[in-house]
């Protein structure tokens, strides 16, 4: 049994229900049969939920007494070479942070191999010697340039979930723990951002260099340390299309413009920048993660946001790291929907025009045709009125 879903959330709802029911069963002394769930998410990432008999593990036909396995595994794309081992994303401190975070709940196992890697790319084709051959060649056009293909979610995380135990809590603690391990994602993806916002929480930030990060690949971010009271995250944006840039700078510059309002006055101060770049990224390179070229690909301006230490303290902090960490996503997910809704609209005003020309035309056929009977009735009675 499989499913899917493609979500934008802390939790990836689909796993979580999963979860939760199978700690549901377990509770209740139901047989669980072995299942495999899976559900896709923004970015490239997949979760894949795992239910079966142990390797080796002789079989039970006493209901609920089988011995179970349930592994949950998190996969994301391979990020850019300089950010593979990385200890700010899938490091050796990442791996420990989530080991800590499910202990006694869920333990850590190796994760299984990723996907084979891609054959290498044919060799280029001779250049053309006849003058026949460069004839055809030059009529066919210059050869189109061709779209790398997006890189296959490799397991990152592997956890062992203690189904027994989980199912002898309470229904507030199942549906915790299910939450939590449906969230395993914003452990990965907001860590680096994480360890800032608790050392500012704590007042022992120190001010340093801008710090390149990278979660996503062909995305970046930089955090700009100021000091124990204040931290800058300043968020390059890169679009595939120069439609997409477009629609993305008006959104932005909207939003930048939205947040200035009276009833916002004590969020985070929001800059941005269609072109220059800002004084906290002074000095990094983005090349390592945008490729040949760095910033001069960023396409769609820099959003900046200054936090201070009150802005990432309490409750609320873990909620400020997921969409902090997943704002790229929030801001493409934007521009399709913009794009969605102005197609929609385009279609609606050249049905509601093809209507409006179908009945002028209409009226203008019938409005001849009445003329010409007329004209005939007229004719007749005239010759009928003759002697």
């Amino acid at each position: 049994m499989s499913g899917s879903g493609i979500l934008i959330s802390c939790q990836n709802r689909v796993i979580q229900a999963r979860i939760h029911q199978l700690l549901q069963q377990k509770a209740a002394g139901q047989d669980i049969q072995p299942f495999e769930e899976s559900a896709h998410e923004f970015g490239g990432c997949e979760y894949r939920l795992v239910v079966g008999a142990p390797a080796g593990a002789a079989p039970s036909a006493a209901p609920g007494g089988a011995p179970l396995s349930v592994r949950l595994y998190f996969s994301m794309p391979s990020l850019p070479p300089p950010f593979q081992k990385q200890a700010r994303v899938v490091g050796a401190d990442v791996m420990a942070h989530v080991a800590a975070a499910f202990q006694g709940v869920a333990a850590l196992v190796p994760p299984p191999p990723g996907p084979p890697a891609p054959p290498p790319p044919a060799p280029a084709p001779a250049p053309v010697t006849t003058a026949a051959a460069a004839g055809a060649a030059g009529a066919k056009g210059p050869p189109r340039a061709s779209c790398a293909p997006c890189p296959a979610p490799t397991p990152v995380v592997a956890l062992e979930v203690d189904v027994p135990l989980l199912s002898r809590l309470s229904e507030g603690q199942r549906e915790g723990w299910s939450r939590a391990l449906a969230s395993l994602r914003v452990l990965l993806a907001g860590h680096p951002i994480r360890q800032v916002f608790q050392a500012l929480e704590a007042g022992t930030l120190q001010g340093g260099p801008p710090l390149l990060c990278c979660n996503t690949p062909g995305q970046a971010y930089v955090i700009k340390p100021a000091g124990p009271d204040a931290v800058a995250l300043v968020f390059p944006l890169v679009f595939s299309s120069r439609q997409d840039a477009a629609i993305g700078v008006a959104c932005l510059q909207e939003f930048v413009e939205a947040r200035r309002g009276a009833a916002l006055g004590r969020a985070p101060i929001v800059s941005y920048s269609a072109r220059d770049v800002p004084g906290e990224m002074t000095g990094v390179d983005l090349s390592p993660v945008l490729g040949p070229g760095g910033g001069s690909l960023v396409n769609g301006g820099y959003l900046t946001f200054s936090l201070s230490r009150r802005h990432v303290a309490g409750p609320q902090q873990e909620g400020l790291v997921w969409l902090l960490a997943c704002l790229h996503h929030f801001v493409h997910y934007h521009v399709k929907a913009t794009k969605s809704m102005m197609h929609s609209r385009m279609r609606r005003r050249v049905a509601a025009m093809v209507d409006l020309l179908g009945g002028a035309a209409a009226g203008a056929a019938g409005g001849v045709a009445a003329a010409a009977a007329a004209a005939a009735a007229g004719g007749g009675a005239g010759l009928a009125a003759a002697p």
